[in-house]
C-alpha cells in the first residue's frame, strides 16, 4: 500500500469530556443520525467496503495499546488520486474519529474487543441516469484485488433532508429485526466482470 493523501480521507475532533477516573463521556457530533455502536469480535472482515452514498465518521474505543490498521484505495471517477492507496496504523481514542469520505473503499484490522461507532453523512445523487437505491449504500471488493482493479465509482454529492434520514433509520431497523443483508448498489465492472446485484453477498 502506497503512503500517497486522500482528500477526503482525514481525522476529526470528537465532542467528548474527560471524567474524574480518566474515562471519556461521548457527545453525539454534529451529524444526521448515529448509524450504529458495534463491538468486534473478528479481526477484520473479508473484503474492502465502498459506500457511494454515505460518508462515515468512525470513532474507535478499546484499550489504548491495541493497535489497528486501515487500508483504503480511492474509487472517485475523477478524483486526482483516484486508485491511490493509504494505509493507517493507529490506537483506540475516544477524543478523535476518522472520517472516510464517500467512494473511499475500506477495511480495517486488528479490530478484536474494538467498540466502533459509525456516524453517516447521507447524499443522493444529482445525475439524472443514477442507478443508486438509497436503502442499498454497499459495494464489496475482494482483498486481493489490485489496486489498479478497483472500481471508478461515481459518488452522491446532494446531502439528504431529514424526513429521508428517518426513512432510512427504519429500512435499517427493519433489516437488524428481519435479519438480512444489504444487497449492492449498482453493478459495477472489476477486472473484467459486473458485480450482480441479486446475490446478497456483494462481491464484485
Amino acid at each position: 500500500m502506497g503512503q500517497r493523501s486522500i482528500l477526503g480521507l482525514h481525522w476529526e475532533a470528537n465532542y467528548c469530556a474527560e471524567t474524574a477516573d480518566g474515562s471519556y463521556t461521548l457527545v453525539t457530533n454534529p451529524s444526521p443520525l448515529v448509524s450504529d455502536v458495534h463491538f468486534f469480535q473478528r479481526d477484520t472482515y473479508d473484503d474492502y467496503v465502498v459506500h457511494v452514498g454515505h460518508s462515515t465518521r468512525f470513532t474507535f474505543l478499546g484499550a489504548p495499546e491495541q493497535l489497528l490498521v486501515g487500508d483504503f484505495v480511492d474509487c472517485r471517477r475523477g478524483s486526482p488520486s483516484l486508485r491511490q492507496s493509504v494505509r493507517l496504523e493507529f490506537t483506540p481514542d475516544p477524543r478523535r474519529a476518522l472520517h472516510v469520505g464517500q467512494g473511499i473503499a475500506m477495511r480495517f484490522q486488528g479490530l478484536t474487543n474494538i467498540t466502533v461507532r459509525t456516524e453517516p453523512t447521507w447524499f443522493d445523487s444529482s445525475r439524472p441516469d443514477s442507478h443508486y437505491d438509497v436503502g442499498n449504500d454497499q459495494i464489496r471488493v475482494p482483498t486481493d484485488t489490485p489496486t489498479s482493479s478497483f472500481p471508478s465509482l461515481s459518488v452522491n454529492d446532494l446531502p439528504l433532508p431529514p424526513h429521508v434520514l428517518q426513512i432510512l433509520m427504519q429500512r435499517q431497523l427493519e433489516i437488524l429485526r428481519n435479519g438480512g443483508s444489504y444487497d449492492t448498489t449498482f453493478d459495477v465492472a472489476v477486472g473484467g466482470e459486473m458485480s450482480a446485484r441479486d446475490r446478497r453477498a456483494a462481491a464484485v
